[in-house]
């Protein structure tokens, strides 16, 4: 029949009427600020939903400005600012009308920042003259201030930062409702917010089993250090972390509390005490009382108070101390050596100086103590003086007659016997060094005014202290020395002019370039490898194809050489290691298979010389190629919160035609960012507290025109805290029958208008150390600083606390209680680290509400150096004239810094120092002009400006370092693709590329649809080879460690004054049937040599079934350029058949197909249709009309009734050609494999039964037991796990299937391979063994299981007995470490000892030790292990001792170790393997035989086969027998000999054994097969349980029957255990009504409510399942799994179970199945 479709035309015009709609009466004001209009369309306006304008469509009064989104039955207004509050709306749309208020004017919050200061937040804005007229303070409880003066010190619109000017008690904050808005509304009500004052009774919480503590001892102490403390003596340690908030000081507002100390103190009335406790506070003044309360509560779980203790501490006065100023060594004969002294009257100062011949020694060894290399040069005694209890300072000038350059020590000695020491580098010349590979630049200059210094003797030492260079500064104080290699020997370089000195140290400077690097090679020996893959994603089973390049630094080939190309899979497991030459040019191509059943991302190396000079990633992931291309487009780049995004729209078939008409969706994601900003590269402007807070995903439905165009608004919003900025991401998806394409557009989300950023010199400090903390606020959209923001600063410590959580487990928690707390506008504050622990500085901007925080680690250690608070201001600036130079350019260096006048060196470099000049800074601003007249691959270009070394408190030297690109245009060379810009699925087409003459030319062939899934582009080889090169030039000097400011005080002169390899094999089990070809791509490439015209030519071949777009790539090599190009050909057939893209479907699915036939052309079609497959599908059509263009769409349904290799071929005809596309798929089951084995022995005739599902059935019959044991044996050799203990167990039953086969013609066929198997194995585990001769549990990196490494050993040596060769080298090194093999383990102790005596290598002592303290009696195993040791070495009577008193316990839970891999089965196992090769058998063994026999099929675990299978094959002799058996299956008779196996598949599941002539055969039976699971979905509280739900974004289970097509869920899975579970996999079928948002290609936001709690070794994402790898320990709580997924397909959707297994223990397994089938509708 023939049928009239109306299609959907690709070239209509959407023609609406904005105005097709009336006003409802209804309307909702929304949380986002947005208004919802209730509307009523008129009926042909429906394609206007999801249409957003700008205009004006309803009108308002007050006027509203703002976007309009139309909706189903409402339109959305967001307003372009906030409505003004307590304000009536009336709106209208023709001659409806509704009425809305914009919500109450009041207070939003009262923020208190510290104890004076407070912000008003408003919901609407307020002016400065309305506020302070309506907004009083005023204490509650005291009525003399009733009216509390305070300043207001900033502003915004909506919100008043105060600060009081009088302190209260109690205040509150009282505001009239007089108070109006800026839009003339008054307040909703009078506000009154009283100020909590928090009492530490409060904190008060009873610990019942902490006994009651008592305080009798506080008296007041004077330390040290100048500071007055409360001490408090205790008698009892307590922890001192948590207390600060139980003491009180009456008018002391801000104290610190240190560490407890050791001490042996007795009060007067005779007590002792052991410990105290210093309370410390700037606030304490001497000759003073304090009273302090000491609060019930104070102690910790230990000791408590539990009533309040209240003292009266006097201070007497401050002890006599005195200490340096400053911590920095060298000093200029104008400096001077600060001092601060109390209550110290005289002083003795004593100066020693460095003998000349202990000069080269200091230099390699600075931090040996000066005194016994030094010798006393100057003494004198000072009269201080000063008022009692008051600091005062003094400055010490070195001038005496005998002085002079050189290194003194510094003593001063005060009150009777106390002293400070400090280094003093006396120099009035200054040194800045350069060292490279292979050269040494020096510069000296004068400290004490602008000059240089020339001709002074320059000698360099080497960390061996040798002279390794020597020589004079020229005219302009420089100082060069070449010599290969020598830069990693300097270690110092002194200068000497006549009797002036100076040094430099490396060790004891900072360099200043930290990131520079010596240059371990020549550049012309540095090579790096540009890689361009043909894709970076490529499917499973694929191979991967691609391009290297290879160039030195100096851009020249790689020629002719061998180079090694390995892969690695997502385990880091090498599967690919192979070794290529290069060409003349230095390319490979390479087209590799990537055998690995992993998916995810691999890794792609490529080395040279043994070492990997690049390396790339590239993905292999079950994705099917797209078909439409997507476009997302914003309005800009940087939002602020709360603007409108606008989001527009386009969606194009990638072979030309609109994609007209389809659904999807857009969602907008919201992720944390830290803020960066080039200027303030030091500071932190992130809250790391929130770093880990979840942010909302919105997502909006959108339709498509009938131009594939659509568009939607988002207003961005977020409720959770936001650390710092937001990094957001557009993502359009739509749906294109059966599978998502999306496409994505960043943009960033600047939440705050001003950010502060924070810094320390260092986050690592000593107790009792002040640290130097920055701040800078900045305006994040300007990038710009903002001067005097106000900033709180909150300062918190880390608690932590021994708690019982929810579960009744114990663990520590940690907290953060608050220290101290401040507000400042400065740029600058000093905080004193009395305690050690971890803290947290946060700094707030108050009046934006973003916060950033700095974790800094207060310990005993010394982490770092002297704090420089000026780091910031020692940035000088350079400014170049150009962006790139090449040779014969003039390079213009601009120089400019915070020193007003100084002098300078510019130097230009390469590898070395090329170029260098000195300048004299002028009004901040010097210049330098280079003439480029060397060959050059990058340059470096230094400024460091020093600063006369006077009374100024600017830094003594600034100093930059920037790159300048070299100009490497010249290396580019022209390249052109020629191709027709449309061909034919099914057809070859010529290309041709121009290019240089001779070039090699490589050209990619793709399939568009497979780059876009990565967004792949070509990138150019040349910016990649055009790296920044390293800076191999170090720069140091002294003036970081210079000292010398001018220092206040009274002047003491001398003269006048002086930090799974094996997941593959894991995966066999639960492979998927699904055959990976089903889903085709298109990834070609070709190489050819461009003719002497420069042209290459070559034939692309393309596919059938093919319309899209193909991406060429051209890659050109040709000398010394390089180029590239691409170019797109479209594949457009005149008719276009495009069904529903899956490549499997579930038994019993019902599912609607949709099938798109498009007329490309511009003449109207009549098209002939059919459609051929094995499934029970058919068209309701067989021929349809189409006009030019029109894209056709047929549904129809799919029942897939059966399982199998499925096709569906469809055929259409347009009478000039024909047309066709062939989808092939797999129906697979919708339950696993189940699988049935049962061994027993027949001596009559015997029938048994199996489940009708059970189809291939397996009998293993022998005479003897060991044709039992071919079940278990398959399983092992098979077994899908590589640690040591599985590799080992697989390699003992592959020896036995070696040595122990019998001669069927199958067995020797496979021993062969069998052999070579072993072979590889024992080299496998061989390269685990580590250094000290154990085998390491996955890897030689990885840990040492004691056990699995003694039976690895176990393994080789027997396998060695057996004939395969082992090094001696392995074996001696294994050897070794059983010897020094020591444990606490009795039966790791036990095994070592008899690997040992199977060698003849146990040491007798050993074997005593073992014997005499009876470390076998704890087990029969351990019993066991003794005797055979004992027999081993020759001592019969004593093992037959331990045997006749061996412990009948074969195994204990609780008391063996998990680690020893045990169970019941596995040391039974493994002692009657020791009876069967050491001692007779007995009723014992047979009853052990005979125990193991009954469950051979009931064992789990690698150890429980390993171990049967070899105790059984060692105690069972094989006793030949002709005895026959019949059996009987579907009433056919089959004889049977009883040695061997069968494979049968009876139409009927049952079967009939019948010995003859009384044989006694055993059977071992094996069958598989899919068999159907019943509804399960709870949890059962078995050894490891799972559940299955379905869930929302939010989290919140959803009905899984009404699901609609694009809805996006996740499939939550939650397990629980009550063991450990080492190997866990989770098997999750998908529905193919379901897609899974594989989140490694397609950008997915999680909320905070889907984040996983269970933590994946790996994740295999294939076409129809998910598999999840996991290791687990006992928990009473649910770990969580979510699975991503979007909604693909309607119909009636199979809901396969989900299973999980513990893989080393298969009786620990689960399934969830809540029902078997959905409806998609």
């Amino acid at each position: 029949m023939r049928f009239k479709l109306i299609g959907l035309s690709l070239s209509c015009l959407l023609v609406s009427n904005l105005s097709a709609f009336t006003l409802d009466g209804s309307i909702k004001a929304l949380e986002d600020g947005s208004i919802s209009f209730g509307v009523k369309y008129a009926q042909s306006e429906q394609s206007l939903i999801g249409k957003v304008t700008h205009k004006k469509i309803i009108e308002c009064e007050p006027g509203i400005t703002g976007a309009f989104e139309y909706g189903s039955n409402h339109i959305l207004f967001y307003p372009k600012k906030p409505l003004a509050k307590g304000v009536s709306y009336s709106c209208k749309k023709g001659e409806s009308k509704v009425k809305f208020y914009s919500e109450d004017f009041m207070l939003s919050n009262m923020i208190e920042y510290s104890k004076d200061t407070f912000l008003a937040v408003f919901n609407d804005e307020v002016s400065e003259d309305e506020f302070a007229a309506n907004f009083k303070i005023y204490d509650k409880q005291n009525l003399a201030k009733q009216n509390i003066k305070y300043k207001i010190v900033a502003k915004t619109p909506k919100s008043f930062q105060i600060k009081l000017l009088e302190s209260g008690e109690n205040l509150v904050f009282a505001i009239s409702k007089k108070l109006k808005n800026s839009s003339g509304v008054n307040l909703a009500d009078d506000f009154e917010v009283v100020q909590k004052v928090s009492s530490p009774d409060e904190n008060f919480v009873d610990r019942p089993k902490a006994k009651t503590m008592f305080l009798d001892e506080v008296e007041g102490a004077s330390l040290d250090n100048g500071k007055l403390a409360a001490r408090l003596y205790l008698k009892d340690w307590i922890d001192s972390d948590n207390i600060k908030k139980f003491i009180k000081i009456k008018g002391v507002n801000s104290f610190e509390v240190s560490d407890i100390e050791y001490t042996s103190h007795r009060s007067e009335d005779g007590e002792y005490y052991y410990y105290y406790i210093d309370i410390t506070s700037n606030d304490f003044k001497p000759q003073t009382t304090y009273e302090i309360t000491f609060y019930k509560g104070f102690g910790d779980s230990y000791s408590m108070l539990r009533e309040n203790s209240i003292f009266n501490v006097a201070f007497g006065d401050l002890k006599p101390f005195l200490e340096f100023t400053d911590s920095g060594t060298y000093m200029s004969s104008l400096g001077e050596i600060g001092v601060k002294s109390v209550n110290t009257n005289t002083a003795k100062v004593v100066v020693e100086k460095l003998k000349e011949q202990n000069l080269r020694y200091f230099l390699n060894f600075t931090e040996t103590p000066l005194d016994n290399y030094v010798e006393e040069v100057a003494s004198k005694n000072y009269e201080i003086g000063g008022a009692q209890n008051e600091t005062q300072k003094s400055k010490i000038k070195l001038d005496f007659a005998e002085g002079g350059d050189g290194i003194y020590l510094v003593t001063i000695y005060y009150d009777k016997d106390k002293s400070v020491k400090k280094a003093v580098y006396l120099t009035d010349i200054g040194l800045s060094m350069k060292v490279s590979k292979d050269e040494i630049f020096l510069f000296a200059n004068r400290l004490s005014k602008n000059e240089v210094v020339a001709n002074a003797d320059v000698k360099i030492y080497s960390v061996k202290n040798n002279l390794i260079a020597s020589g004079i500064t020229n005219d302009e104080g420089v100082f060069k020395f070449n010599k290969k290699d020598i830069g990693k020997d300097v270690a110092s370089a002194v200068l000497t002019l006549g009797k002036e000195q100076s040094f430099i140290a490396l060790s004891q400077n900072k360099r200043l370039n930290e990131e520079s690097n010596l240059d371990v090679k020549d550049r012309s020996e540095i090579y790096s490898a540009y890689l361009h893959f043909a894709s970076n994603i490529i499917r499973p089973q694929e191979n991967i194809k691609g391009e290297i390049i290879i160039k030195n630094a100096l851009f020249k080939s790689l020629s002719n050489m061998p180079v090694k190309l390995k892969i690695r899979d997502p385990q880091n497991k090498v599967i690919l290691n192979k070794s290529v030459n290069t060409t003349e040019l230095g390319v490979i191509n390479f087209d590799e298979p990537v055998n690995s059943r992993l998916t995810g991302s691999f890794k792609f190396e490529v080395i040279f010389a043994n070492k990997i000079i690049d390396s790339y990633s590239f993905s292999v992931e079950s994705f099917t190629p797209q078909r439409i291309k997507n476009e997302v487009k914003l309005d800009k780049q940087i939002y602020a919160l709360d603007d409108l995004i606008d989001v527009k729209l386009q969606s194009n078939y990638l072979f030309g035609a609109a994609a007209a008409n389809l659904n999807g969706d857009v969602a907008l994601n919201l992720y944390q960012q830290d803020y960066k900003n080039d200027k303030f590269k030091e500071y932190k402007f992130s809250n790391g507290e929130y770093a880990a807070n979840g942010l909302d995903q919105f997502i909006k439905p959108v339709t498509l025109d009938g131009e594939g165009k659509g568009e939607t608004a988002f207003k961005l919003q977020s409720r959770a805290k936001i650390a710092s900025v937001l990094k957001g991401a557009a993502v359009f998806t739509i749906n294109d029958d059966g599978k998502n394409v999306s496409a994505s557009k960043d943009f960033s989300v600047y939440p705050f208008d001003a950010m502060v950023g924070v810094r320390a010199n260092d986050t690592y400090i000593d107790a009792n150390s002040k640290l130097t903390l920055n701040f800078v606020s900045i305006d994040p959209f300007k990038g710009e600083e903002l001067k005097d923001r106000q900033k709180a600063i909150e300062i918190k410590k880390a608690i932590w606390d021994y708690n019982y959580d929810r579960n009744g487990y114990l663990k520590w928690n940690k907290r953060y209680e608050k220290v101290f707390s401040d507000t400042l506008s400065g740029s600058e504050f000093v905080y004193d680290f009395k305690q050690s622990g971890d803290y947290v500085v946060v700094v707030s901007d108050i009046l934006s509400g973003h916060s950033a925080n700095l974790d800094i680690y207060v310990s005993g250690w010394d982490y770092g150096g002297t704090l420089q608070p000026t780091k910031e201001l020692a940035k000088a600036k350079i400014k170049l004239n150009q962006k790139v130079y090449k040779k014969g350019d003039s390079l213009n260096v601009d120089v400019s810094s915070v020193l007003k006048s100084g002098i300078g060196i510019v130097t230009v470099e390469s590898e070395n120092v090329k170029k260098y000049k000195v300048v004299n800074i002028e009004n901040n601003v010097a210049n330098a002009k280079f003439d480029l007249d060397f060959d050059f691959e990058g340059l470096y270009v230094t400024a460091s400006i020093m600063r006369v070394a006077d009374s100024d408190v600017l830094p003594f030297r600034t100093y930059d370092k920037v790159y300048a690109k070299a100009d490497k245009s010249y290396r580019a060379t022209n390249v052109s693709i020629e191709a027709p810009k449309v061909v034919k699925s099914n057809s070859k087409f010529k290309a041709s590329v121009k290019t240089e003459p001779n070039a090699e030319v490589t050209l990619f062939a793709v399939d568009e649809g497979v780059l876009q899934v990565t967004n792949q582009k070509l990138k150019s080889p040349l910016d990649f080879f055009d790296k920044i090169l390293n800076d191999g030039v170090l720069d140091y000097d002294i003036y970081a460690n210079l000292s010398g400011f001018k220092k206040d005080g009274k002047v003491l002169n001398f003269g006048g004054d002086a930090a799974a390899a094996l997941m593959e094999m894991r995966m066999a089990k639960f492979a998927s049937p699904v055959d990976k070809k089903n889903v085709k791509t298109y990834i070609k490439m070709q190489t050819a040599k461009a003719g002497a015209d420069g042209v290459a030519n070559f034939d692309v071949e393309v596919p059938s079934d093919f319309n899209s777009e193909i991406n060429l790539a051209a890659l050109s090599v040709i000398g010394d350029k390089l180029g590239f190009s691409v170019n797109a050909v479209k594949v457009k057939d005149d008719i276009i058949l495009k069904p529903t893209q899956t490549a499997y479907l579930i038994q019993g699915d019902k599912v609607n197909y949709t099938l798109r036939v498009i007329n490309t052309t511009k003449e109207p079609k009549t098209v002939a249709l059919s459609i051929d497959t094995n499934l029970n599908a058919q068209l309701a059509v067989d021929s349809i009309e189409l006009k030019p263009e029109e894209n056709a769409k047929l549904n129809f349904v799919i029942d897939a009734n059966a399982t199998g290799k499925s096709y569906i071929n469809f055929t259409a005809n347009d009478d000039k050609n024909s047309y066709s596309y062939s989808q092939k798929l797999d129906v697979i089951h919708a339950y696993p494999l189940s699988t049935y084995a049962k061994n027993f022995q027949a001596t009559e005739q015997k029938t048994f039964k199996l489940d009708e599902e059970f189809k291939r059935i397996r009998i293993d019959a022998s005479s003897s037991i060991k044709g039992v044991l071919s079940a278990n044996s398959d399983k092992l050799v098979n077994y899908p796990y590589g640690c040591s203990e599985q590799r080992s167990s697989k390699l003992f039953e592959l020896n036995f299937l070696v040595l122990g086969g019998d001669d069927s013609k199958e067995a020797k066929a496979k021993e062969a391979d069998r052999r070579r198997f072993v072979e590889a194995g024992m080299q496998d585990v061989v390269k685990m063994q580590k250094t000290d001769g154990s085998i390491g549990y996955w890897n030689q990196l990885g840990y040492t299981n004691n056990f699995a490494s003694i039976y690895a050993i176990d393994m080789l040596f027997t396998l060695e007995k057996s004939g395969f060769a082992l090094d001696s080298y392995v074996k001696n090194k294994a050897i070794d470490w059983l010897k020094a093999f020591g444990s606490n383990d009795n039966f790791q102790s036990l095994y070592a000892a008899y690997v040992l005596s199977t060698q003849k290598k146990l040491d007798r002592s050993k074997l005593n030790a073992l014997y005499d303290q009876k470390r076998y009696q704890g087990s029969a195993l351990e019993g066991y292990l003794m005797a055979a040791i004992l027999k081993n070495e020759g001592l019969n009577k004593e093992s037959e001792k331990v045997l006749k008193e061996l412990n009948k316990s074969a195994y204990n839970r609780e008391n063996e170790l998990a680690d020893n891999f045990g169970s019941e089965i596995r040391n039974k196992a493994f002692m009657l393997l020791l009876h069967a090769n050491h001692f007779e058998k007995n009723a014992f063994s047979d009853e052990l035989a005979d125990y193991l026999i009954a469950r051979v099929d009931k064992l789990y675990s690698t150890q429980e086969r390993a171990f049967t299978l070899r105790a059984l094959r060692a105690y069972i002799k094989d006793v030949s027998s002709e005895n026959k058996f019949k059996l009987i299956a579907d009433g056919h008779d089959l004889n049977f000999d009883g040695r061997g196996a069968i494979n049968i598949a009876p139409k009927k599941p049952e079967i009939t054994i019948v010995p003859q002539n009384g044989a006694a055969v055993y059977l071992g039976v094996s069958a598989s097969g899919y068999k159907k699971l019943d509804v399960n979905h709870k949890f059962d509280k078995k050894g490891l349980d799972i559940y299955r739900t379905f869930v929302g974004k939010d989290g919140k289970e959803i009905d899984i029957n009404a699901l609609k097509v694009n809805d996006i869920i996740y499939s939550k899975l939650s397990l629980k255990t009550n063991e450990f579970i080492r190997n866990g996999v989770i098997n999750e079928t998908i529905s193919p009504c379901l897609e899974v948002i594989n989140e490694n290609i397609v950008p997915n936001a999680r909320t905070q409510a889907t984040k996983n709690s269970l933590t994946l070794e790996h994740q295999n994402i294939e076409d129809d399942r998910v598999l999840s790898f996991y290791s687990l320990g006992a928990s009473k709580d649910a770990h969580v799994l979510y699975t991503p997924l979007r909604v693909v397909m309607s119909g009636k959707c199979m809901l396969p179970a989900v299973i999980t297994e513990n893989m080393y223990d298969e009786s620990m397994s689960d399934y969830d199945l809540a029902q078997h089938e959905f409806i998609v509708k």
